[in-house]
């Protein structure tokens, strides 16, 4: 298997991709696995936080270059585009927080990949390239249209045509990544954020991230309107009681995404 999983909590799920030898870099049987393990993590309800990080030293330096394109008509091609893009619509339309633990390198589509996740923290020693122009190729996985949102449109233009490395301190200034962590710490450091997130009321970061990925196509009525809906839905929910319970009993609740 390309990619190990692993439960670190009752509600995390650690997903590691695991080809070291290539720098984890992706092929078609990955792509497929990620996809099963994103469907996996969405209709299990103890679930809360799915994880993605590399093993070795790099998170993923994109595709698998010695397999892309060998023998392959154009039909079978776009068979295997679809199922890249089919991976960022799943990860974006799932209502539940997914975190990139970027540690070294990500390039070409393992940007793309950290770029559909909700949260990325990265290392002292993480890059980013943007590579496609170097090598004739073309950005997939919406990159075309998160990247702007992330770090606006002059940065994501340099950044894609100059194919440069972008370096962790321009990644943390850009606000591409929220956090960076020292290498030989970026396991436990980003355990005790993912328990933190574990712990809040699973409803509302639904709503959160719905509307959030929403927000660039929608009108400010539109918008608003979102936020309306979506306060109703936790007004009817038990977490809101819970919520309110160990604000007043100074503890922490206990949410059961109901």
């Amino acid at each position: 298997m390309d990619i190990l999983q692993q439960r670190i909590s009752s509600g995390i799920l650690l997903a590691t991709f695991n080809r070291p030898e290539r720098l984890n870099a992706f092929r078609k049987e990955t792509f497929q696995e990620l996809l099963d393990i994103i469907r996996f993590f969405k209709s299990d309800p103890q679930l809360r936080i799915l994880a993605l990080t590399g093993n070795g030293r790099a998170f993923s330096s994109g595709a698998d270059l010695s397999t892309l394109g060998k023998g392959e008509s154009e039909a079978e091609m776009r068979e295997e585009l679809d199922l890249m893009q089919d991976l960022t619509r799943q990860m974006i339309a799932c209502d539940k927080p997914i975190v990139a633990l970027m540690n070294g390198l990500a390039v070409g589509v393992g940007v793309e990949i950290a770029m559909s996740c909700d949260l990325r923290f990265a290392t002292n020693d993480s890059w980013i390239a943007f590579t496609e122009v170097q090598r004739g190729l073309f950005q997939t996985n919406a990159s075309m249209y998160i990247l702007p949102r992330l770090v606006g449109m002059g940065r994501a233009m340099d950044w894609m045509l100059s194919a440069r490395r972008i370096p962790v301190v321009e990644l943390e200034h850009s606000g591409f990544v929220s956090v960076v962590f020292p290498a030989e710490s970026l396991m436990p450091s980003s355990l005790e954020r993912l328990l933190a997130l574990e712990r809040h009321a699973p409803i509302s970061m639904q709503w959160v991230k719905r509307v959030m990925w929403q927000t660039y196509e929608l009108s400010l009525e539109a918008v608003m309107e979102k936020e309306v809906e979506g306060m109703l839905v936790c007004y009817r929910s038990e977490d809101l009681q819970e919520g309110i319970q160990a604000f007043l009993e100074k503890r922490f609740p206990d949410f059961k995404g109901k």
